[in-house]
């Protein structure tokens, strides 16, 4: 996904579809954003087909969609410990923060762990 902000997107899309002649050099200096962006919104522009009528209809989010297609994976929230909790048992004494996690984590499988 490319991280643009909508009012440059729609911009650099408007003159690709207006002035297809242009470079991606200008096209990006007239938008305010990078050659590289440039040209891959002008492929995508392309590729999809993009009117002027049908970019002036669509919201940003839309127009994202329309030319870069959902994003693949999209965020998960992993469940983390009862810090409350955690500090509680961690006044027992022995206890350290990997041994109550190694309790934690039996239980929920698709907490958050640590990297090794």
């Amino acid at each position: 996904m490319i991280r643009i902000k909508p009012d440059i997107l729609r911009a650099t899309a408007r003159i690709c579809i207006q002035r297809p002649q242009l470079s991606s050099r200008k096209t990006a200096r007239a938008a305010d954003c990078s050659p590289g962006s440039a040209l891959k919104i002008r492929e995508r522009v392309e590729v999809s087909g993009l009117t002027l009528e049908a970019l002036e209809k669509l919201d940003d989010r839309a127009l994202l969609t329309r030319l870069f297609g959902e994003p693949a994976h999209p965020p998960t929230r992993k469940v983390h410990p009862d810090w409350v909790e955690v500090h509680k048992l961690m006044a027992q004494p022995d206890a350290t923060l990997m041994v109550i996690w190694e309790d934690w984590i039996e239980t929920e499988a698709d907490g958050v762990g640590y990297r090794c």
